[in-house]
């Protein structure tokens, strides 16, 4: 678990902007990975969140996050760390090729909240915009979140996700930490019903302090000749703009030789923005 009292405030201040390093990201992916331990160093105003085990220095599959701009201080926190491989994106524009990295592009979806529902409407790929339509008038949403902590609701996604994904994916620690986390402010969870058939959507959004994040979907595929996922998504990204948040991060896209189940997964996604964020995942052997 991160003790985040070692960790300046400045630090943190950029770290919790988006929930996978942030708040959020640091109290519940300890709780999927018990082969790996957490990883917080700063020196000089150079500082790295990441945890450590088997794979090297990473955050938990994600890249580690570095903040700051000393590339020498940052090298010698990296030095001070287990030995193995790293991984880490960098929070600002820095170079660390001086200190042994080399870098490949990673490649984010992430819409720009800040231009209002007009501007994301516009985003929309054409032929979503009539889907997005069917499901506002079709499918009946309730929200699970700071106004309404329920957790029997919260029960009925965690159904849902076992159900479509024809396993228990996940502790039970870490559903607690998502259910804990959205009922205390930081995003929601959107049931989505109809009327002759039950629940058939569930969309789980967590949140930083200035980025939304699209943590899990789950969508009935006894269903899937109905277009169960459009509203309830292009919903989420319009009810975090009104929580304030600037920017909704649909996650990293893969690539051309991912699975198709991904390539598939990823082509729906942006079919709500074209924004495709690009920015160095450095790697040090």
């Amino acid at each position: 678990m991160f003790v985040d009292k070692t960790i300046s405030e400045e630090v943190l201040r950029i770290a919790d902007q988006h929930p996978i390093h942030g708040r959020f990201g640091r109290s519940y992916y300890p709780k999927l990975f018990d082969n790996r331990a957490a990883v917080a160093s700063e020196k000089a105003g150079s500082a790295i969140i990441a945890s450590s085990g088997p794979e090297g220095i990473d955050f938990y599959g994600a890249p580690a996050l570095i903040i700051g701009s000393d590339v020498d201080a940052i090298g010698g926190l990296i030095d001070g760390l287990p030995r193995g491989k790293v991984r880490a994106i960098c929070a600002s524009d820095i170079d660390l090729q001086k200190i042994g990295f080399h870098s490949s592009p990673r490649h984010s979806l992430v819409a720009d909240l800040r231009g209002g529902e007009t501007e994301l409407h516009r985003g929309l790929r054409k032929s979503f915009r009539s889907l997005v339509n069917w499901g506002r008038k079709n499918i009946r949403q309730v929200f699970v979140n700071r106004d309404n902590p329920d957790q029997t609701a919260f029960g009925e996604y965690q159904d849902l996700h076992a159900r479509v994904s024809g396993r228990q994916t996940r502790p039970q620690s870490s559903w607690d930490a998502m259910f804990q986390w959205i009922a205390q402010g930081g995003g929601e969870l959107a049931l989505g019903y109809m009327d002759t058939i039950g629940l058939v959507a569930s969309t789980l959004v967590v949140d930083g302090t200035e980025a939304s994040f699209y943590a899990s979907g789950a969508y009935d595929r006894d269903h899937f000749d109905k277009p169960l996922s459009h509203w309830p998504v292009y919903s989420a990204m319009l009810r975090s703009a009104d929580r304030g948040m600037k920017f909704f991060d649909f996650g990293t896209l893969p690539d051309a030789e991912a699975p198709k189940k991904e390539r598939d997964i990823a082509h729906f996604k942006r079919g709500f923005s074209a924004n495709v964020e690009t920015r160095p995942e450095w790697i040090r052997q």
